[in-house]
């Protein structure tokens, strides 16, 4: 499947969780997904998933993001979440909800999203191929 997702669009993000901490299941249930890279403090860790990425380029809104099978689109990125991503692949998913302001590293997501994470899912952010 994902070769010919790779025909029609480009990958922004690509990464794998490696480690969930002890205290996300609650932010999951609530639509809200904290990923860290390897490089996470330690007093962070245990709210955070941690994943080992391969490929991270600034998102915009449009892009697609899917973890495991759950399929959404962002639809609002705060002004330091790329930066975030693109220097300690720090990201910060979110359910859509016009009555909530957008914090600065927030990525906003309109769609599904999973109900909890787990070792090895992959994560990945799509873009449409300009033709």
């Amino acid at each position: 499947m994902l070769d010919s997702l790779l025909k029609i669009y480009d990958v922004v993000l690509e990464s794998v969780v490696i480690e969930v901490g002890d205290e996300t299941k609650e932010l999951i249930e609530g639509g809200i997904f904290i990923f860290f890279g390897e490089n996470v403090p330690l007093t962070l860790k245990p709210y955070c998933i941690i994943h080992r990425v391969k490929i991270a380029k600034p998102i915009n809104v449009g892009d697609i993001l899917q973890i495991g099978d759950k399929i959404s689109v962002v639809t609002r990125i705060g002004e330091v979440a790329n930066k975030n991503l693109l220097e300690i692949f720090h990201l910060v998913i979110k359910g859509e909800d016009p009555s909530q302001g957008l914090l600065p590293g927030d990525v906003r997501v309109k769609g599904e999203l999973p109900k909890e994470i787990e070792i090895d899912q992959r994560v990945f952010i799509f873009r449409k191929k300009l033709i």
